[in-house]
């Protein structure tokens, strides 16, 4: 059994030429997958900046919208609903205003009253060490 050197040459080369090829496709796909990736993130991005657009636009139409309701001009029934549903949350909005400022009064003259109360405690306490000491020294 002879050793055939050139033989075994040319089945490394033809493996070796495999694997490059195999490794180029694979190293093409990544590739493609990279661009398409980076491709749909940019798309993605120009998408989200056109919804803030609308979303911005959208703002400034109910502006306007706003402007006609409060200046008493005509509006559609549609919109003169909303206008009013605004303005009855408003109202809802200063009532719970008054309320928090009704619970921050409180809470000031409890905090008033308890530092009035620790005050009159540290002078009886004081009055009554006075006291003791007097009794103690006679």
């Amino acid at each position: 059994m002879s050793f055939d050197f050139t033989q075994l040459m040319e089945k490394a080369k033809e493996t070796a030429k495999k694997v490059a090829d195999e490794s180029s496709k694979v190293a093409k796909k990544v590739g493609d997958k990279t661009s398409a990736t980076a491709k749909t993130v940019s798309i993605k991005g120009k998408i989200k900046a056109q919804d803030a657009e609308i979303v911005e636009l959208k703002k400034q139409m109910g502006d306007l919208i706003w402007q006609q309701f409060e200046a008493g001009n005509p509006l559609s029934d549609d919109l003169k609903a909303l206008c009013e549903e605004v303005v009855s949350h408003r109202a809802q909005i200063e009532q719970f205003e008054q309320e928090l400022e009704q619970l921050k009064q409180v809470s000031e003259q409890s905090e008033e009253a308890q530092q009035e109360q620790e005050a009159a405690d540290a002078d009886s306490s004081s009055e009554t060490d006075t006291q003791d000491d007097e009794t103690t020294t006679k």
